[in-house]
């Protein structure tokens, strides 16, 4: 892949307005620690009616908890457990929450926490 002026001039300033150079760098070394790092991800279906998955990737084997709460903080469900390093998922009822609409789910590790939304359809 390459950069060129052919069509459309390269052009980018810095806070100063002052030129700077264009370039495409890869660095494998970024894309090694990011396959590697905790995450979570969406849950899918979303929004769901019946049953809904929270995948989730864990650096190593280790300890994570999920809690789901509504938009006001109050937690509807709380689980954790050990897993193995690379990808995992929780699975969720929708009898499990009693609450609908907007809804949040929390994963935290030993090391890391992060927060995503989901929708419940009535």
């Amino acid at each position: 892949m390459t950069l060129s002026g052919q069509k459309t001039k390269g052009e980018a300033f810095d806070a100063y307005l002052d030129p700077m150079g264009v370039a495409l760098e890869f660095n494998a070394a970024d894309n090694t620690t990011a396959e590697t790092a905790f995450a979570l991800f969406q849950n899918r279906p979303n929004p769901f009616v019946h049953t809904t998955a929270i995948p989730f990737r864990m650096p190593a084997e280790g300890w994570a908890q999920l809690t789901v709460f509504d938009a006001t903080g109050k937690a509807l469900l709380s689980r954790a457990g050990t897993f193995s390093a690379g990808y995992n998922e929780w699975q969720l009822n929708r009898s499990e929450l009693r609450a609908g609409g907007l809804l949040y789910y929390r994963v935290e590790t030993e090391d890391a926490t992060a927060t995503m939304r989901m929708i419940i359809a009535e």
